[in-house]
């Protein structure tokens, strides 16, 4: 009986396929997380400016009047709008790449 020394392990081009498809499996794996950790932080980024503008929000409720004075690199702003019953109040960061958040709210009274 004949021994065939071809059929021993696996031939190089079989590795180099193997190779080539974890490759790209693992490639494919990097992209999807590190766009998700991309989102996540926008997400968080917008949710802190939120959280700002509600507290100069809170404020002009209580007073009456909005405190637009910048804070580093966030600037505030309100704005008249057609309905004279609402004001836009708006926050802008430029160090992420000019994030903007706005806030229609009932004009105090």
């Amino acid at each position: 009986m004949k021994k065939y020394s071809y059929c021993k392990g696996v031939s190089l081009i079989e590795a180099l396929i193997s190779v080539a498809i974890m490759l790209f499996i693992l490639f494919s794996m990097f992209l999807v997380f590190n766009s998700a950790i991309l989102s996540s932080s926008v997400v968080d980024d917008k949710v802190n400016l939120y959280d700002q503008l509600n507290d100069r929000i809170d404020n002009y409720r209580l007073t009456g009047v909005f405190d637009n004075t910048s804070s580093g690199t966030i600037t505030f702003s309100e704005q008249q709008l057609s309905d004279p019953e609402l004001i836009r109040f708006t926050i802008n960061d430029s160090s992420n790449g000019g994030m903007t958040v706005s806030k229609d709210v009932a004009k105090y009274t």
